[in-house]
């Protein structure tokens, strides 16, 4: 009924837009939700169930459910929150099931929204600083850990279990002090971005199996940004904030293909295929992977990886809820067309974003305190 809602209130605003502008096929509408004074909301997901936007807002210390037009926030307390921490939506151990990061406290966390439950899970010495967050098909955590001393790894967290399968990455893969902020495990395989000293994209081809077959690929990248795999096994990922390209990486073709962007992009890219990103124009930008980009070459070092299993240690607790309604701002988007992208301007700022099951393009415009939305 919500989400029926939902729909009902965009309709009604495009039509009132479109027929004050005359032009419904160069024009959406931008509906922005006011946060109150003192939010900044960084990371956010999509629930595939039902279309409900997650975000996390460290500022405030919450997890943050947006449905319907209605905000209900839970404080995210024990797990402390930075600009760092992703959050990511699940539906196969609960419905939903909300995992985000608390680099802070060394935490993998969970939040029940239908019990108001959270749980935390606190990760071992050697793989306690989770920098990404990827949820698979059968509810493991994936995620990477670069801690200021010490080898990079990654690794999986089974919440039934408590138990930590991880990969202490060798100095051929990742070395002290590179970042891994782009990972994403796809189509059975862990896909991840090493940044720093060492500039590549590496696949483990069989987690289940000790060693793991995986191959890396050498990338012209220097500055880390989050990775999206589709199924066909490609990896997008944007240069780097400021760096007018995007790229894609074939992993079955050893193929790098890039594109030069109508606006310096900012890192973030959305979870469907092609991506869609934000820039500082600021705007969001959507690629047309058919039009022919520049392709190199490239081909992957193969690596044996060996794992190894720890646990962690679990908590539990309730936690207090409310909600507010946040005011909506409606504005009108132009969608423009320069050679190998779709352009929708002017949005508020940059930010994170994810695509909800009706196709619905989220923002989490964190300068400004607001969640944008638009149907392209």
């Amino acid at each position: 009924m919500r989400h029926a809602a939902r729909k009902s209130f965009q309709a009604i605003a495009t039509a009132i837009l479109v027929s004050a502008i005359g032009s419904p096929a160069f024009a959406q509408v931008l509906s922005e939700f006011q946060l109150p004074p003192g939010m900044a909301p960084t990371d956010i997901d999509s629930d595939s169930m039902t279309g409900d936007i997650y975000f996390l807002d460290p500022p405030t210390g919450t997890i943050n459910l947006l449905s319907g037009g209605v905000l209900q926030q839970w404080p995210s307390l024990p797990c402390t929150l930075t600009n760092m921490d992703k959050i990511a939506v699940s539906n196969v151990l609960l419905n939903p099931a909300v995992y985000f990061t608390s680099i802070a406290t060394n935490s993998i966390c969970i939040l029940d929204p239908s019990t108001n439950s959270l749980s935390w899970y606190v990760l071992p010495f050697v793989v306690n600083s989770p920098r990404t967050l990827s949820i698979d098909p059968v509810g493991k955590a994936w995620f990477s850990s670069t801690p200021a001393a010490g080898p990079p790894a990654v690794a999986s967290l089974d919440p039934v279990t408590n138990n930590i399968h991880l990969w202490v990455l060798p100095g051929m893969v990742a070395l002290p002090g590179d970042t891994i902020d782009g990972l994403q495990f796809a189509n059975g395989w862990l896909y991840f971005s090493v940044t720093g000293i060492t500039n590549q994209i590496c696949v483990i081809l069989a987690p289940g199996v000790n060693p793991s077959a995986t191959n890396c690929y050498p990338m012209p990248f220097t500055q880390p940004a989050p990775i999206r795999v589709n199924p066909a096994n490609q990896v997008y990922r944007i240069a780097g904030a400021g760096f007018n390209r995007i790229a894609r990486l074939d992993v079955g073709a050893s193929i790098l293909t890039q594109w030069a962007t109508p606006n310096a992009p900012d890192i973030y890219l959305s979870p469907v295929d092609p991506p869609y990103f934000t820039s500082f124009a600021p705007a969001v930008d959507q690629l047309i992977p058919t039009v022919a980009g520049f392709d190199t070459p490239a081909p992957p070092n193969p690596f044996s990886l060996y794992s190894d299993f720890l646990d962690a240690s679990l908590a539990a607790t309730i936690i207090p809820t409310g909600t507010i309604v946040p005011p909506v701002i409606n504005s009108v988007l132009i969608n423009t067309m320069p050679p190998a992208f779709n352009v929708w301007s002017p949005t508020s700022t940059s930010g994170p974003l994810t695509i909800d099951l009706f196709g619905a393009v989220w923002i989490s415009e964190t300068p400004v305190a607001k969640i944008a939305t638009f149907h392209p």
